[in-house]
């Protein structure tokens, strides 16, 4: 059974009050822009995508689908 969670005074589903807060605080647009601002992130995203031209690569997180910021991850290093 799916958990009700609340998200500014409305009784939602876990995926949909992932879905509202992550559009309302503009979540995917600032994490870009931060890893973007990171020489070091980068360099790290440019490291995982020479990595996975050889072998297989899997980014894991809790959330089995977006939004997540493993998906924003996956999409700046295949624009690398």
């Amino acid at each position: 059974m799916e958990r009700k969670k609340y998200w500014m005074g409305r009784e939602l589903s876990e995926l949909e009050a992932r879905k509202e807060a992550w559009a309302e605080t503009e979540y995917e647009k600032r994490f870009r822009e931060e890893m973007l601002g990171n020489p070091k992130a980068m360099a790290k995203l440019r490291e995982i995508k020479k990595l996975s031209e050889r072998k297989d690569v899997r980014l894991i997180c809790y959330e089995k689908n977006p939004p997540c910021h493993r998906f924003v991850l996956i999409d700046l290093i295949r624009s690398l």
